[in-house]
């Protein structure tokens, strides 16, 4: 069966190649032929070019000569701190990732020229987040695909816990044209009723269908030990200050992974780094740090003690609550009234994997289901 995949798979984010490697490799060991769609529109791509302002914001500054290239230099001299990180990426993409021939760069070009499959996936991580523009874009709801194709989304993630009424009547019309729908949330199932669709289900993310075992033979080996790892995204003082009590009590070192610029309070900075080096420094952690949704899921999966804080400013936080919630590790999630000295290393992790066994049979039973069907 020919399947086409419609992620967001190449934004130089780990677990967005991760996710995406995941579930098109678990359908090619189901013996389908499977390609992920090039679709790369502006909002998310040109991010990564210096010469792009990409939030309505600045408009004003582009337009004049002397604020523009200021920008430019800035952003340029940001830019250049993740090349090496860039690169990482670009060769996993290359490697490991089936991209159909032709590049889309906008649903018009998908909907004129729509790639031939029998069924096209949507899914998964946060394509359909109404915060972002992808959440506002009909290629991520198949809008653009052939009549005889059936169009599923698996693990998809609206990333917020309700849709404004502003974006209901887009989003119902959108999914009312989907085959099946699952979701990666127990918010995001609680989001299909309010829009009047109950036939959506929760499932696992993608990274969870392929095998610890297998996780551990992909990643790259790596020696270090006895660290604590750091990937924040925003630079939490709270991070900060769990990591250095823990520094003192057991006498680990701190790691920090980073987007382009170090954490001063790190022993050891790694920025050069992609997807397979990002799962081996957690996989040999023996502590993890994160406010990252994906770093938490291989958190888990590996069985490593980890704590999870909580994003400021935006409402992304129920991607990690319903993960935590999932395997019965709600109090993980820690705010800023938490008592440092109270947190612990003390997991059930007997418990957590027979949580994770059934979710992901679950999950693989949703795909069976609708490969069967086809």
């Amino acid at each position: 069966m020919k399947i086409c995949i419609i992620t967001c798979h190449d934004v130089y984010n780990f677990g967005a190649s991760l996710q995406a490697y995941a579930l098109q490799h678990y359908l090619e060991e189901l013996g389908h032929e499977v390609e992920i769609i090039d679709y790369r529109p502006g909002y998310l791509y040109k991010k990564y070019d210096w010469k792009s302002f990409t939030s309505k914001k600045f408009d004003k500054l582009n337009s004049f000569f002397v604020t523009r290239w200021m920008f430019r230099i800035a952003k340029w001299s940001y830019l250049r701190f993740s090349l090496g990180r860039k690169k990482c990426f670009d060769e996993f993409t290359k490697n490991y990732l089936k991209l159909t021939d032709k590049t889309y760069y906008t649903f018009e070009e998908l909907k004129m020229n729509p790639p031939c499959a029998d069924i096209i996936i949507a899914g998964s991580d946060q394509i359909w987040n109404p915060l972002f523009p992808n959440g506002k874009d009909p290629s991520y709801y198949i809008d653009f695909a052939l009549s005889q194709t059936k169009r599923v989304s698996y693990a998809a993630s609206f990333s917020v816990e309700y849709i404004s009424d502003a974006d209901k009547e887009f989003v119902k019309g959108m999914l009312a044209k989907m085959n099946r729908i699952s979701v990666r949330e127990y918010q995001g199932v609680d989001i299909l009723k309010s829009l009047d669709i109950k036939n959506g289900v929760k499932v696992l993310d993608p990274v969870f269908l392929l095998d610890r075992n297998y996780w551990e033979t992909f990643m790259h080996k790596g020696s270090e030990k006895d660290y604590i790892l750091i990937y924040d995204f925003e630079g939490s003082d709270l991070m900060k200050r769990v990591a250095l009590y823990f520094k003192r009590k057991k006498g680990w070192k701190i790691y920090s992974i980073n987007d382009a610029l170090p954490r001063l309070y790190a022993d050891k900075n790694f920025t050069k780094v992609g997807p397979q080096d990002f799962l081996s420094l957690i996989y040999n952690c023996s502590m993890f740090l994160s406010n990252s949704f994906h770093g938490t899921a291989f958190a888990v999966y590996f069985n490593k003690p980890f704590y999870v804080f909580g994003l400021k400013g935006i409402s992304l936080n129920s991607r990690m609550e319903s993960l935590l919630r999932s395997v019965d590790l709600k109090d993980r999630f820690i705010t800023e009234n938490i008592d440092i000295e109270k947190l612990h290393l003390n997991y059930d992790f007997n418990k957590v994997n027979l949580l994770i066994e059934e979710e992901k049979n679950y999950s693989k039973q949703f795909l069976d289901s609708v490969l069967k069907t086809n």
